[in-house]
Order: structure tokens, then sequence, then C-alpha cells
């Protein structure tokens, strides 16, 4: 556990820097051959599953590792939505094989609920983001028609039988079929339909990171899971609540330490060396899980912000001590919280209480 730790603390000094750790030339290039090494033993990894059908570690193990770097792909798949399918039913046919051996397993529930948040938040970002920017273009040219190719991640989203869709011209024999393109004339109506249907997902994630909480209802790493959905949805009073609820909790955790465990024990099986095991943690565990820190940027700043602009100081303040209590909650997992969260809403309080007090 110190170990960890200390691998941990050290990677955050690094990252501050810009550099990895150790800040030298050297450690770089042993991280790199490092990181190499592992995604070469990549492809191995699922036969481990086959070996070791009944050992929990070895397939939580793999499951942690198909997040972080994917599962090994398959040749045979070229459009982007079919990789992106492919990735997601075999990291969560992975996390089914846990559950077999243990329906409880909190690390495995804490990494299932992370992909279903994180996997549907990142997709809707980019999809909306990519839409924007190719009508944006569009008017840029002033043009009054955009494209959708069927190799784009947009194409699923749209159908010729749409009113202001039409197709173009063939596209030609596409993953086996004919396609054409789809003439999009309708920009406004165009982004909402596509926010419409991304946004149909939202309850099955929902479903699943309830069905996760209810199994370890005290563990506020749930609440702060769909505060951030909540928040992408611009779901601004129900993150709030989550977040309060996500305070009053009995703990915080990820289960860092337990997947770093589960995967190392699978990269020993892998035949990847001990030096290199303890060069991929201290880079990779556990950063992707500074769940105080995406919640701020996701909303919360802006929030306080929008509440001080309308003269709601005491909502404004509300939200920064909120910050203050969830970030003070989750350093005690993470050590360091990259924005230092409660001293950026302390001085947001401490800015707010000057301000109004320069107004009476």
């Amino acid at each position: 556990m110190k170990m960890i730790a200390f691998l941990i603390l050290i990677n955050i000094i690094c990252i501050s820097q810009m550099i990895v750790p150790g800040c030298s030339c050297k450690n770089e290039d042993k991280w790199s051959k490092a990181e190499k090494k592992l995604l070469e033993l990549m492809p191995e990894i699922p036969s481990l599953s086959d070996k070791f059908p009944n050992d929990l570690e070895i397939q939580l193990g793999i499951a942690a590792l198909y997040y972080e770097y994917g599962a090994p792909k398959e040749p045979s798949l070229k459009s982007v939505d079919e990789l992106n399918l492919d990735q997601k039913q075999k990291f969560f046919g992975q996390c089914e094989k846990v559950f077999l051996i243990d329906p409880n397993n909190k690390p495995g529930l804490a990494l299932y609920s992370r992909r279903l948040c994180s996997g549907f938040t990142s997709r809707r970002k980019n999809d909306i983001e990519d839409l924007d920017r190719i009508i944006a273009n569009a008017r840029g040219r002033n043009s009054e028609e955009i494209e959708i190719y069927p190799d784009s991640t947009l194409w699923k989203y749209f159908s010729e039988e749409d009113k202001y869709v039409s197709v173009k011209r063939p596209y030609g024999v596409t993953y086996g079929k004919q396609e054409y393109v789809l003439l999009i004339t309708d920009f406004d109506l165009a982004v909402r339909q596509l926010r419409e249907k991304i946004d149909e997902e939202v309850p099955s994630v929902l479903a699943g990171i309830n069905n996760a909480q209810n199994k370890d209802p005290d563990n506020a790493y749930y609440n702060y899971l769909k505060a951030h959905l909540y928040l992408v949805l611009d779901e601004k009073d129900k993150a709030l609540k989550e977040i309060e609820d996500a305070v009053a909790k009995k703990y915080f955790s990820s289960f860092p330490e337990e997947l770093a465990k589960a995967k190392d024990k699978v990269l020993l099986e892998a035949g990847l060396a001990k030096d290199h095991r303890d060069f991929i943690f201290g880079i990779r565990s556990p950063f992707e899980d500074f769940v105080g820190t995406a919640i701020w940027r996701r909303g919360l700043s802006n929030l306080g912000k929008e509440y001080e602009a309308r003269g709601e100081n005491d909502k404004a303040a509300k939200t920064y001590r909120l910050t203050i209590e969830m970030a003070k909650q989750v350093q005690k997992e993470f050590i360091y919280e990259p924005l230092g969260l409660d001293r950026t809403a302390q001085k947001r309080i401490d800015e707010l209480y000057e301000k109004t007090k320069g107004n009476k």
C-alpha cells in the first residue's frame, strides 16, 4: 500500500512539471519501453482469462487493463463504430466474468460504473463537438448544407427518412454494402436530434450505476459519477443533490490499490518484468479517477459564477462549500487533487465575501 501511494505521489509531482518519474530522459526512456512491452503483450491477455477462469484477481485485472489500454482489436473491423462496439462488448464481457465469481465485487462494480459513465459522457461530448465543427465549417463557407459520410460516427444518428435529410450520391461499397452520402439542410434540427438520440442512453447508464451503488451504498463514488453525468446533461440541480448526498457518505473509493494489485498479477502471469510493471503503475494509476476535478471543470466552477452574476450569493457560497467538502473527501484516497480544489473554492468564498462586504 505504501509503495503504491509513493508511486502515485511521484507521478503527481512529475506530471505537475510535465515530466515523467525521475525527471530524466533516462527514466522517460524506461517508461516508454515498459509501456511498449505491455502493449506488445496485450494480445496474449485474453488467454489468461481462459487459463484462470475462477481466479477473481486475474479476471478483475484483465478488465482493468481493458479499461486503460483497450482490448485486443479485431483486424476485420474497419469502421470507428464497429471498433468502439467491439471494445465495449469485450470490456463489459470481462466484467461479467468478474461478477460470475463474485456478484458483489466492489472494485469490479466501481470499474464497471466508471466505464458506463465515462463512455457515455466522452462519446456525447465528441459527437456533439464533431457535428458543431462540421456545421461551423459549412457556415464559414456560406454553405446551407452539410454532408455525413458512412464512416462517420455521426452516421447512426441520421436517416434519409428524416425530413431535412436527403441522399446526395452513391459513396461506393463500404463494409460490404452500398452506402450514400447524407445531405443535411436544417442545422438546428440536426443538432437537436443528435442530442435527443444520444440522451436516450441516459436511463440505462443511470440504471447500471444505481445497481452498483445498491451493492455498495455507503460509497460516495457512485454519487459523484451521477453528478458528473448530470452536469454533462446540464441538469445542475440534480448534480448538486448528488454531491450533497456524496459528502454525507461514510467513505469514497474507486479501489485503485485493489485494481493495481489485480493488474500486476495479470502482467506478472503475462511475463512483464517487475521493473516494467513498477513504471507502468507509477504512471497510470489512478489519474482517471480525479472525480472532483472533473466535476469542478464540468460545471461547479461556472455554476458558482452564474449564481454570483445573478446576485444569488448564498447559492454561490453553498456551491463553493460543497466543492471544499468534495475535495477533502476525494483527497483521502488520491493524496492530492490536481487543481487544489479546496483552496480554489475557499478563495472564491473569500472573494465573494469581500465583494459583498464592499456592497454593504
